[in-house]
C-alpha cells in the first residue's frame, strides 16, 4: 500500500496541469456544499440553544380565514384567559417590540428593547447568566423600573463591569435598575425572525417588563405584541391548539369585534425562527449538491481520458507480471489521493466562504421591510397603531 501511495503521488507531480485541474475542481464542488451545509447545519438542523426548544410554540391568528399563507397577528389580549385556562401549557408570555434611548455613560444610544411578561425567561428556557429574571409584581405599572441587558450591551456600554447588577441606567428618560445579564448570542425576538412583519430590529438588547394595567388586556381592540408558549411534556401540537382556540370561542362572547370568525394557529419556534431561510436554504442546498455532481463528472471524465492516455504503461505493467486487481488498486488510490487533496482544498475553500455567507445575511436581516396592511388588519404585530 505505501508504495502505492509512493507511486500515485508521484505520478500525480508528473502531471501537475491534471492534477491541479481535478484538485480544483473538486474544491469548487466540496468548498461550495461544505459552506452551506454548515449554515444549513446551524439554521435548520440544530436544535435551538433554549430548554427543550421543541416545546416551545408561537400563538398567531391564522390568516387562511381571509385567504393568507402566513400568520396575521397575535392574541396576547387573550393571555390572562390563557394562562389561567389553557391546561396543555406550561406557561404563556406575552412580549411586544419597542424602542429605547440609553443617555449616560457616553453617546447617547437608541437600543432595540422588548417588553415582556415576569414568565418569558422561562418559557424560552434561558437564565440571566448574571442577576435574575423579572418578578410578577414587577408586571404591575409603578413597579417596572427594572431592566435585562444583553451580553453584547453589557460589554459594549458598560465595559463589561463586575457590579452591573444593581446599576442605575436611564432608559428613555426613565431610571432603572439593572436587574440581570442575559448570555452571550441570546438577542430573542430578532427581527429576521418576524421578517414578515418587518421594520423590527435585527436583535434585542434591552428587556422590561411588560407593565400594564388590568384594563389594558381587556381592549377590545388590543392587538399589540405577541404571545409565546411552552407546552406540556407529551401533549401533541393538535391538542394545544384545540384549547386554545376553545378559549377564544369563549372569549369571543365578550370581544367580538376582533374574535369572530378567527381561529388561532400554533407554530413551532424552531419553525418561526427559520421560516423566512428555510426555502432560500434549502435551494442553495440542492444548488451546491447539483454543483458537486457536476464537478465530479468532469473529474471522472478527465480520468477516463487520462487512462485511455496511460494504456502503453498499463500494457507494461501486465506485461511485468502485474493483475488487474493490483492495476485497479493503483489506479483506486491515484483517485483516492485526488479526492483528499480536493477535500482538503475544498474545506479551506468553504471555511473562507462562511464569512461572507454571515456577512450577507446580516446584511439582509437589517434590510427594513414594511409592514403588510389589510384594511383595518395592520399585520405588524408590534405597532402601537395596530
Amino acid at each position: 500500500m505505501l508504495r502505492d501511495l509512493s507511486y500515485g503521488v508521484r505520478m500525480l507531480l508528473k502531471n501537475p496541469g491534471f492534477t491541479a485541474i481535478a484538485v480544483l475542481t473538486l474544491a469548487l464542488g466540496i468548498g461550495a456544499n461544505t459552506a452551506i451545509f454548515s449554515v444549513v447545519n446551524a439554521v435548520l438542523l440544530k436544535p435551538l440553544a433554549y430548554g427543550e426548544p421543541e416545546r416551545i410554540v408561537m400563538l398567531w391568528l391564522d390568516g387562511s380565514v381571509i385567504g393568507l399563507n402566513y400568520p396575521v397577528g397575535p392574541v396576547p389580549i387573550d393571555i390572562g384567559e390563557m394562562r389561567r385556562e389553557a391546561g396543555t401549557f406550561e406557561q404563556i408570555a406575552a412580549f411586544r417590540f419597542r424602542t429605547a434611548d440609553l443617555s449616560e455613560d457616553g453617546d447617547p444610544e437608541r437600543a432595540a428593547r422588548v417588553d415582556v411578561t415576569a414568565n418569558f425567561f422561562a418559557v424560552i428556557g434561558v437564565r440571566p447568566q448574571l442577576g435574575r429574571e423579572f418578578s410578577v409584581d414587577e408586571e404591575q405599572p409603578g413597579q417596572d423600573r427594572v431592566a435585562i441587558i444583553s451580553h453584547d450591551l453589557w460589554q459594549r456600554r458598560f465595559g463589561g463591569e463586575a457590579n452591573i447588577i444593581g446599576r442605575l441606567i436611564t432608559v428613555n428618560r426613565e431610571r432603572r435598575a439593572v436587574v440581570g445579564v442575559m448570555p452571550p448570542e441570546f438577542h430573542f425576538p430578532r427581527g429576521a425572525e418576524f421578517a414578515l412583519y418587518g421594520g423590527l430590529p435585527p436583535r434585542t438588547d434591552i428587556w422590561l417588563p411588560y407593565a400594564e394595567s388590568a384594563e389594558f388586556w381587556q381592549r377590545d381592540n388590543m392587538r399589540e405584541g405577541a404571545a409565546i408558549g411552552r407546552i406540556k411534556r407529551g401533549v401533541p401540537l393538535a391538542q394545544s391548539e384545540a384549547e386554545i382556540n376553545a378559549i377564544f370561542r369563549r372569549v369571543a362572547e365578550t370581544h367580538p369585534n376582533n374574535h369572530v370568525g378567527w381561529t388561532v394557529q400554533l407554530q413551532r419556534l424552531s419553525l418561526q425562527v427559520t421560516q423566512q431561510s428555510r426555502p432560500v436554504l434549502f435551494i442553495l442546498l440542492g444548488a451546491v449538491g447539483f454543483v458537486l455532481l457536476i464537478a465530479c463528472a468532469n473529474v471522472a471524465n478527465l480520468l477516463l481520458c487520462r487512462s485511455a492516455a496511460r494504456q502503453k504503461e498499463m500494457a507494461v505493467r501486465t506485461a511485468l507480471g502485474a493483475g488487474w486487481g493490483r492495476i485497479v488498486r493503483q489506479l483506486l488510490t491515484e483517485s483516492v489521493l485526488l479526492s483528499a487533496a480536493g477535500g482538503a482544498v475544498g474545506l479551506l475553500v468553504g471555511a473562507s466562504c462562511l464569512p461572507a455567507i454571515l456577512a450577507f445575511s446580516r446584511r439582509t436581516s437589517r434590510a427594513s421591510v414594511k409592514p403588510r396592511s389589510m384594511g383595518k388588519f395592520c399585520c405588524s404585530p408590534f405597532s402601537s397603531r395596530c
